[in-house]
């Protein structure tokens, strides 16, 4: 009797070492709102973002913009920040080579990609991703056709696929989807656009190989419960093993908390994401998504002080005015387990 027990014991034992033995990976998503350099850009419309502009931009701003970043990432979601970053809101490849040339980030070893958008601002979205764990497969862009004939560019959504010494992929695709200007309601329309243009993406994906580790990020300046993602992406936020060619959306239970990554007339919005394939739900898989992981990540650093906005996210700028903060949205992350 008592060595059926020490077996049992020793069972549950060694099961329970065995998950806890699980590496894991730190998926991030971070819009940085706003990281221009000082100079002009002929082809994009960048002149409130220079030392003659509006906001008065210039090299000390600048540098400070991407000290605060910096270790904002070095910290995201781990000691060693994450193993993969989505950013948006970035100028250009150069700000991104200074980005991760910055004291806190450049021992990190991230490598970069990146593509120009079309969008009229010039902002574009990026990846980063340590060489040290990953190597680069392919990436790719697809343009994003607005049926707002007024706003003729947007930004393009990125796909990086990516594999680790195990020769396991994975495909990431990086989002930002058009704003609400003009209004929720009239600017719908572009958003179901960029999510029709997403939704046919990791369709393809899935139809050549059913088993793909997909995650999707980004800003899509609309919430869990929003149409572009509830019903052009048809979206499953439950955690059931379902079928392959759904999407698994972990935010709405973050959304149900009163939880979100910006704030808009002193309401929380939930609009940085993370959605991914039904394949990494399935916990037997060596990569599987770790439940519950999707964090808000807000530090008191980068969290407002003023008694009037407390909590909210610390920015940059406030109009025109300089505040020498972080970013107008709190990032995310989640972990992948292999």
């Amino acid at each position: 009797m008592k060595f059926k027990i020490f077996l049992i014991l020793s069972f549950v034992v060694i099961t329970a070492n065995t998950a806890f033995s699980q590496k894991q990976y730190t998926i991030g998503f971070y819009n940085v709102e706003n990281l221009f350099d000082t100079i002009h850009d002929k082809k994009k419309t960048d002149q409130e973002f220079l030392p003659t502009g509006k906001n008065q931009w210039n090299s000390e701003k600048y540098f400070n913009k991407l000290q605060h970043l910096s270790k904002v990432i070095s910290e995201l979601g781990s000691d060693d920040g994450p193993d993969v970053l989505g950013l948006c809101e970035i100028e250009n490849r150069r700000v991104l080579k200074d980005l991760i040339k910055t004291p806190l980030l450049q021992k990190k070893g991230y490598e970069i990609v990146h593509y120009e958008s079309p969008d009229v601002r010039g902002i574009d979205v990026a990846l980063f991703y340590k060489k040290s764990i990953f190597t680069f497969v392919d990436a790719k862009k697809y343009k994003v056709k607005l049926p707002d004939k007024k706003r003729s560019a947007t930004r393009d959504i990125l796909l990086v696929q990516l594999a680790n010494n195990k020769n396991d992929t994975f495909v990431f695709l990086v989002n930002h989807f058009p704003s609400r200007l003009g209004g929720i309601e009239k600017s719908n329309p572009n958003r179901r656009a960029a999510a029709t243009i997403l939704k046919s993406v990791f369709d393809s994906i899935i139809t050549a190989n059913y088993l793909s580790n997909i995650v999707m990020m980004g800003d899509f300046n609309d919430e869990p419960e929003d149409s572009s993602i509830k019903f052009v992406l048809k979206c499953n936020s439950t955690m059931g093993e379902s079928s392959y060619n759904e999407i698994y959306n972990p935010m709405l239970d973050l959304k149900k908390k009163g939880e979100g990554t910006i704030v808009y007339k002193k309401q929380y919005e939930l609009i940085d994401q993370f959605m991914m394939s039904n394949h990494l739900l399935f916990q037997n898989n060596k990569v599987h998504y770790v439940p519950n992981s999707v964090t808000i990540f807000k530090p008191e650093y980068i969290q407002e002080q003023n008694p009037k906005y407390k909590g909210e996210p610390f920015r940059t700028m406030a109009g025109q005015k300089y505040l020498n903060g972080y970013s107008d949205h709190f990032p995310i992350y989640m972990k992948i387990a292999y």
